[in-house]
């Protein structure tokens, strides 16, 4: 049995009575017919029933629907206002479960009908689960997320606690690292997400990750070449980029142009001390020529970045 805490969604009242007796005009009803309804799934919190809908009325004042296992639909409307109720065996659903709701249509027939309610996920598929569990957060838990994703060096995007491309890419990123190297995590829950996201915070944090996002003029690029054509010089951040992102660092490479005309491929932007540091690890991977260094922001012109 699906279970939630009882939030009144429908915001304004208003006068509206439809029977829901299989003899009342304008309704179906299964047990009128002696038919099942249009088959559907309906998942609240990736806790899926599979149900038929019951009732289905409809006049000039709204329409209701009835589901097998207890769901509700009711729409009223009075001149131009639209009130919406969705209940679950007579209990009020609020917006915030109606965000985590989703359904599916396993027939021809459409019995889908909650508003705003989208396709089931995919089950088993990570990525689809993780993009569950964040936008079913709180907004404060969301934006969390994001900076734990920054401070893991996975997230370079704005820390909005929306669900998009950069963020979806810093999930993709960190399922990468964690099944290269044999990580062991659980997607079935909540409490499996958050300690996920925990996870990869812990072992990927880096306190100077944040820096690409608010540059203020003090920052290091740790240099790792310079070329001359900038054809050639993403072609050896290509390279770099694969070999960092299979340690745990990616989307640390950039192109950018130097006050002296040379490209410089750069492997990430740090504090003086973080871009020593950084330095020193990578070459101790042979990851970057020996001879890479650390340069001041201000040899570089911000405004004609490559890529």
């Amino acid at each position: 049995m699906l279970e939630f805490r009882p939030i009144t969604f429908a915001a304004m009242a208003c006068a509206f009575t439809i029977a829901s007796t299989p003899a009342a005009a304008g309704c179906w009803s299964a047990v009128d017919s002696g038919t099942s309804g249009a088959a559907v799934e309906i998942c609240l919190d990736r806790n899926c029933e599979r149900a038929f809908l019951d009732l289905e009325c409809a006049n000039a004042g709204g329409t209701i629907l009835e589901y097998s296992n207890g769901w509700r639909i009711e729409h009223t409307f009075s001149g131009t206002s639209e009130t919406t109720t969705i209940t679950l065996n007579g209990r009020l659903v609020g917006a915030g479960e109606l965000q985590r709701l989703s359904c599916r249509n396993l027939d021809d027939e459409s019995g889908c009908r909650f508003p705003s309610a989208g396709p089931a996920p995919l089950a088993g598929n990570p990525l689809d689960l993780i993009e569950g569990y964040f936008k079913a957060a709180l907004e404060i838990d969301a934006t969390h997320i994001q900076i734990s994703l920054l401070e893991a060096g996975l997230y370079s995007g704005v820390i909005d606690g929306i669900w998009g491309r950069g963020t979806r890419g810093a999930f993709a990123d960190a399922l990468d690292w964690a099944n290269s190297r044999g990580m062991s995590y659980d997607l079935s829950s909540d409490e499996g997400f958050y300690r996920f996201v925990a996870d990869i915070r812990a072992a990927l944090y880096d306190i100077d990750s944040g820096l690409g996002q608010t540059p203020n003029g003090s920052e290091y690029f740790l240099v790792t070449a310079s070329r001359r054509t900038s054809q050639d010089a993403v072609q050896v951040a290509n390279g770099l980029e694969k070999r960092l992102a299979q340690i745990g660092f990616p989307n640390r490479v950039s192109v950018l142009r130097a006050t002296n005309g040379w490209i410089a491929v750069t492997a990430g932007m740090y504090s003086q001390q973080g871009c020593g540091e950084k330095a020193a690890l990578l070459k101790s991977y042979n990851l970057i020529p020996q001879d890479a260094y650390c340069a001041e922001y201000a040899r570089f012109d911000p405004f004609n970045w490559v890529n």
